[in-house]
């Protein structure tokens, strides 16, 4: 790999920027795991093994004073000095090796556009006039998208761990740039795997790894000393996580053909048999309409689902009154509904479904029976 990486000076680029398209185009051309030390050091910048204190002593006065956080308590990941005739960089030779390739890739970023100056990362997440824009540089230039679609486009795609070792990242990196690159690629059908970090028709084992990983992660216990926006920050992330799982053990259970739907607090496997087993009595035992939600008992005025007064229900009708407060369990006991009767999964569409001319009641019914069959639970595949 060595001989195809560039050799040019950093003065040279930094002189000329009209070149250093060039040379991004010839190293995001690298195959993976790209050997970033050997780029940085073919710019004529040398990367030298340190200590954090020793680290310290590199810091300028106003920059030491400006540091949110104590230096003596502190853990200095990596010290870039940037001048105008040159860089050196100081690696923390006790650092994984792939977060040591991570940061000389943000640094690599500084290199070709910052202004001169003194940047440090830490291990507590701090990073002293780190340009925003490093970050996502080193994930994409460190995991290409080109690459990651042709890794991914196999009919069994990697594991992260293996995709982690391929790329020579972290697998907390690795997860971070799935997600991202899920979201731009993949339908939002697709989100909760993308949340969770893995390729979308993942199995549900590995699935349930990612998800105990990341909860973990995200351990209120780990956030208790830092500033409450952190811990807010965390308990979010903590909340759509749980949200993806349970989206994703529905899915596994449910296999519906569009996913799940959007709702805010996704339902257990319970709460959606309790709304179908409702709106099975709801019609077997009071009545079933068509043209509109409900009726009255006489059928003969139209009501709101809701009222009292609702005596007739369509199948819509049926799951919005069961349902009651539970919107959510309502939508996908809807969803499972429409499979069983293959329509679009929709409220216009399953109402339109019961309105046929030729649709009776024990066709509604056999519908919901078909839904519970569905949402019973299911054994994990082995």
């Amino acid at each position: 790999m060595t001989e195809t990486i560039p050799r040019v000076s950093l003065k040279a680029l930094r002189t000329k920027p009209e070149s250093i398209g060039t040379f991004i185009d010839s190293i995001l051309s690298l195959p993976p795991p790209v050997d970033v030390d050997s780029i940085i050091q073919g710019l004529g910048v040398p990367v030298i093994s340190s200590t954090p204190p020793e680290m310290g002593d590199k810091l300028p006065d106003e920059l030491a004073d400006a540091l949110i956080v104590d230096l003596d308590s502190m853990r200095i990941d990596s010290v870039l000095e940037l001048g105008e005739e040159g860089a050196r960089i100081f690696m923390n030779r006790d650092n994984p090796p792939t977060r040591q390739r991570f940061t000389l890739a943000a640094f690599l970023y500084h290199l070709l556009w910052a202004s001169p100056g003194v940047y440090v990362r830490t291990s507590d997440g701090y990073q002293s006039k780190l340009k925003s824009g490093s970050m996502d540089f080193a994930s994409e230039f460190l995991m290409p998208d080109a690459w990651l679609t042709q890794v991914l486009e196999g009919p069994t795609p990697p594991r992260t761990e293996e995709l982690a070792g391929l790329f020579g990242v972290s697998p907390g990196a690795m997860k971070a740039r799935l997600r991202n690159y899920y979201e731009r690629v993949f339908p939002a059908a697709e989100k909760p795997w993308r949340e969770l970090g893995i390729p979308p028709r993942a199995s549900l084992e590995e699935a349930e790894r990612a998800y105990l990983d990341l909860i973990h992660q995200h351990r209120p216990e780990l956030f208790a000393a830092l500033p409450p926006e952190y811990g807010e920050l965390a308990t979010r992330r903590r909340g759509d996580i749980q949200a993806s799982w349970a989206e994703l053990q529905l899915q596994h259970a449910l296999r519906l053909p569009g996913g799940i739907p959007f709702v805010e607090t996704v339902p257990s496997l319970t709460e959606i048999a309790t709304v179908l087993k409702e709106a099975h009595a709801l019609i077997s035992t009071r009545g079933w309409c068509q043209k509109v939600r409900a009726r009255d008992g006489y059928g003969k005025k139209q009501v709101r689902f809701d009222n009292e007064r609702a005596g007739q229900f369509s199948i819509v009708g049926a799951v919005l009154r069961a349902a009651a407060s539970n919107s959510g369990a309502g939508d996908i006991a809807m969803a499972v509904i429409a499979k069983a009767a293959a329509c679009p999964a929709s409220p216009e569409s399953l109402q339109a479904w019961n309105d046929a001319p030729e649709r009776t009641r024990a066709e509604v019914l056999g519908a919901i029976d078909a839904a519970l069959a569905f949402s019973a639970p299911k054994p994990t595949s082995r």
